[in-house]
C-alpha cells in the first residue's frame, strides 16, 4: 500500500478507504479553454453539481471589476466540477444581473456556462486570467474532499463581452493532484531567406572561409605575381 501511494497510483486519506488515483489533467494556458472542452479533449468525463445560485449583493472587489454599485443585485453561482466523477474544482462565479438571470432558465449541471450564455446571446470577447496558490477554506475542504488549509491552485478570471464590458468575475479552485496548468513557449521559425543565408554561412565556415574570389590584376602589378599594390 505504501509503495502504491508513493508512486501516485492510489490516494489515501485519514478515516477513508484508499482509492485509485486519477492521472493529472494538464490544462494549457494559451488562451481560454472551457473546463468541459479541454476535459473531453483529453478523454475525460466532465460533470458539474450546482451548489448554489442566488441573487445577492456583490463584494467590493466584485463590484469594482463588474463596474456596478455595491448595492446592485448580481447573480452568484457556486458549482463543483468533477472529472470522471471525482471532485476537481470549485467554481465561484459572480455575474452582472442582466447576464446572470439567464442562468435560471438553462441547464447549468451539464456543459459549459459560457456556452450556455453564448446560446442566449452573450458573446465572449476576452478573458483575463491569473493563476496563484491558496489554502483551502472550509467550503473548499467540504466540497473538494481535502483538508482545510490544503494547497489549491486558484484561477481568477474576468470575462468580457466584445465591447470590453465585464460580465463575470470568477474564482476557480483546483485540486493540484487533479489538474495542473502549463505554458508552451515556441520559438518562431526563421523566414526561408534567413535560413538559406545561415546555411550558406555555415557551409563557408566548414570549407575554411569559402572559395577565394577572383584576383584583381591591377592590384598585383603583373599577371600571376604577388606584386605590390600600386599607389594611387
Amino acid at each position: 500500500m505504501a509503495t502504491l501511494r508513493a508512486e501516485g497510483l492510489i490516494e489515501t486519506r485519514q478515516g477513508r478507504p484508499a482509492r485509485v488515483a486519477s492521472p493529472v489533467l494538464r490544462q494549457p494556458m494559451a488562451g481560454f479553454t472551457y473546463f468541459t472542452r479541454f476535459a473531453r479533449a483529453a478523454g475525460r468525463v466532465p460533470s458539474a453539481r450546482t451548489l448554489e445560485i442566488v441573487r445577492c449583493r456583490p463584494e467590493p472587489r466584485e463590484a469594482a471589476v463588474l463596474h456596478v454599485d455595491e448595492d446592485t443585485t448580481v447573480v452568484r453561482l457556486l458549482r463543483l466540477r468533477l472529472l470522471d466523477g471525482l471532485p476537481t474544482m470549485l467554481e465561484r462565479s459572480v455575474f452582472r444581473e442582466g447576464v446572470g438571470q439567464l442562468l435560471f432558465g438553462v441547464d447549468v449541471e451539464h456543459g459549459s456556462v459560457t456556452e450556455r450564455l453564448a446560446a442566449q446571446g452573450v458573446d465572449l470577447g476576452s478573458v483575463d486570467q491569473e493563476i496563484d496558490a491558496v489554502a483551502a477554506d472550509a467550503v473548499d475542504a467540504r466540497h473538494l474532499d481535502v483538508s482545510a488549509g490544503a494547497p489549491l491552485l486558484r484561477q481568477r478570471r474576468v470575462a468580457r463581452e466584445p465591447n470590453g464590458t465585464a460580465f463575470e468575475v470568477a474564482d476557480d479552485r483546483y485540486r493540484p493532484d487533479m489538474v495542473t496548468f502549463f505554458v508552451r513557449d515556441e520559438r518562431p521559425a526563421a523566414p526561408p531567406a534567413r535560413r538559406r543565408r545561415a546555411a550558406r554561412g555555415t557551409q563557408g565556415a566548414e570549407d575554411g572561409g569559402g572559395a577565394p574570389g577572383p584576383v584583381d590584376e591591377r592590384s598585383t602589378g603583373r599577371r600571376g605575381g604577388t606584386g605590390r599594390s600600386r599607389a594611387t
